[in-house]
């Protein structure tokens, strides 16, 4: 979402003073379905300027807003600062850094056509408790209207990047159904909208696609959006049939497909670490200290995940948006830190010629770091631990073919036994 998250640059203001809120009654049937109250935890992805979140918040629940424009969440942060249980979250949908299934309930509203499905489906497992559920909500003009149709051919004929109301969303209802695990509720709340002439306009360039002053054809666009207004408007007021669309339930398991692997130690795992590691050079030139082959690839003879597991050490965190760069044009993509502190994430797609590989960046003194590095090289040296972990490892795989969780938790008992005896933990 890196670039998506600038789209609402420049015209945050207007997005907070000229979007319409959402139907009473999708409101009051969210907070009935999830039973929102005080002791409940919401993640408001994509929160914007804080529309929906500020009803979540009179709900009495926990609401973290995830905002990755800095207008946008600057202005959320203004209005809702006063409620003790609004936390503003820098971050994107698909790394929210979030703590791990903690939630009840997700909500993304007007945002979800913004997203990466896949990757987000990933993060939602992740941060949802286990019963958790996720709600995408739109308010969507009738099409079937004289006006909303003149609206659309006057945006089309104006508006390059238009693709449809609500990012295009309905064209794209195969892919919302692909995310969720079922078939999902689906829910229509009818919400008119009355605008004057300013509030149409300013309504207009809160729109990601909208032409701004100083575009080409701007004043065309702008007089026609006047010409539009005053055909249909009754005494200098607007009414626009609109409802709140709510698409619900629990997303799919992006893991479910996925067999969790665990083999005997290759010989050929360091060399895929080296071929990794030329190719992360840039990030030496960019300020890092070294490049470390971490995790059970790196211990000979231990039974591991064919996934080699890399940190990236920096001398500290001010140095984070320089090797954020080098990794961007590395093919990279930041993934926050998924909830494990002083571990930054990243992921990639198209690299074909490396082995599967997790890449985390970690400062120097990070905790997160010393775990891996003290962990392994304990290993390294513990013949007797080493053929303990591999043979629970084994066998947790076999206990938990799906379920990474289940797998983790599992082999964790050993681990933490092994943190305690480094004196990592009490």
């Amino acid at each position: 979402m890196a670039d998506n998250s600038q789209k609402f640059s420049g015209r945050a203001a207007s997005y907070a003073k000229a979007r319409p809120g959402y139907a009473p009654a999708l409101l009051t049937w969210l907070k009935e379905s999830y039973c929102l109250e005080p002791g409940k935890t919401v993640a408001d992805l994509g929160s914007g300027t804080g529309i929906l979140t500020l009803e979540l918040l009179r709900t009495g629940a926990t609401i973290y807003a995830v905002e990755p424009n800095a207008e946008m969440r600057s202005i959320a942060e203004q209005n809702l600062s006063g409620f003790p249980h609004f936390i503003s979250v820098h971050s994107s949908a698909e790394a929210s850094s979030l703590p791990e299934h903690a939630f009840d309930l997700i909500c993304a509203a007007e945002a979800f056509h913004w997203f990466d499905s896949t990757r987000f489906a990933k993060e939602a497992h992740r941060i949802l408790k286990f019963d958790g559920q996720v709600a995408l909500i739109w308010n969507m003009k009738d099409e079937s209207t004289p006006f909303v149709q003149d609206y659309a051919a006057l945006l089309n004929q104006f508006c390059p990047n238009f693709k449809g109301f609500g990012g295009g969303i309905l064209a794209r209802l195969d892919e919302i159904r692909l995310f969720f695990e079922g078939e999902p509720e689906v829910h229509r709340f009818d919400h008119p909208i009355t605008k004057n002439l300013n509030n149409f306009l300013t309504g207009v360039a809160s729109s990601s696609y909208a032409l701004l002053q100083g575009d080409p054809q701007f004043n065309e666009f702008h007089h026609a959006l006047k010409a539009l207004f005053a055909r249909y408007a009754q005494n200098g007021v607007l009414n626009i049939a609109n409802q709140s669309l709510c698409f619900s339930g629990r997303p799919r398991n992006p893991y479910a497909t996925e067999t969790i692997q665990v083999c005997d130690y290759n010989a050929a795992w360091p060399q895929a670490f080296e071929a990794i590691r030329t190719r992360l050079q840039p990030v030496l030139a960019a300020g890092a200290i070294a490049i470390e082959h971490v995790g059970s690839t790196s211990v000979p003879n231990l039974a591991a995940k064919p996934i080699i597991d890399i940190d990236i050490v920096i001398p500290s965190m001010t140095m984070f948006e320089n090797i954020c760069l080098a990794l961007s044009k590395l093919g990279y993509t930041y993934d926050g830190n998924k909830g494990v502190p002083d571990r930054e994430s990243f992921s990639y797609r198209n690299l074909p010629d490396l082995m599967k590989h997790h890449l985390y960046v970690c400062a120097q003194d990070s905790p997160e770091l010393a775990r891996h590095l003290q962990f392994r090289d304990f290993l390294r040296r513990h013949p007797s631990e080493r053929q303990a972990y591999a043979k629970l490892k084994k066998q947790a795989a076999a206990h938990h073919p799906h379920d990474i969780d289940g797998y983790l938790e599992e082999k964790g008992v050993l681990i933490s036994e092994i943190y305690r005896k480094l004196g990592l933990i009490h």
